[in-house]
């Protein structure tokens, strides 16, 4: 990772973590935090500007078609960015989201869980969380981005790490 997106990178964990704090204790319902939704509507409306600046004024509609796409691709993930839920509770992990208008719902009760996987970054902070069965199938995964990231890793404790 380069200097700059890992810097964004820890300026989004560290805007989620604010959020976190506001969590009920016990059961909790999360979400993307704040921050990611914002700048995916900042890229998708700066890329469709872009790409429309550029196509149609300046009439250079390759380097327009571009930042028009990036525009687009981030306008079409907002469905999920704002619609994502998980529901985290002592017995399961309940996810709900809509990727465009399809809605996709994954729920894993703790004791199907044998296994995780947690990715850290260079201080130690965890990045990602996959959690498998015993088969060493992946069952769900979350990411840092998530309000209630923290609180998962932490249930997540006890767990053994898989080896793959």
């Amino acid at each position: 990772m380069n200097y700059t997106s890992r810097m964004l990178s820890e300026y989004l964990n560290n805007l989620r973590k604010g959020e976190e704090n506001n969590l009920s204790s016990g059961a909790f319902v999360g979400r993307i935090a704040k921050g990611c939704q914002y700048s995916a509507m900042a890229v998708a409306v700066i890329g469709i500007g872009m790409g429309w600046f550029l196509a149609v004024p300046i009439q250079d509609p390759d380097v327009g078609m571009i930042f028009g796409a990036l525009g687009l691709l981030a306008l079409l993930m907002l469905p999920t960015y704002l619609s994502y839920r998980c529901c985290v509770d002592k017995s399961k992990l309940k996810t709900t989201y809509y990727i465009l208008c399809f809605r996709r719902e994954i729920e894993v009760y703790w004791e199907e869980v044998a296994y995780k996987k947690v990715r850290r970054d260079a201080h130690g902070d965890a990045l990602s969380i996959c959690l498998y069965s015993a088969d060493r199938k992946k069952l769900i995964s979350f990411d840092y981005v998530i309000v209630g990231f923290g609180r998962v890793v932490r249930m997540a404790k006890r767990i053994p790490v898989i080896n793959k």
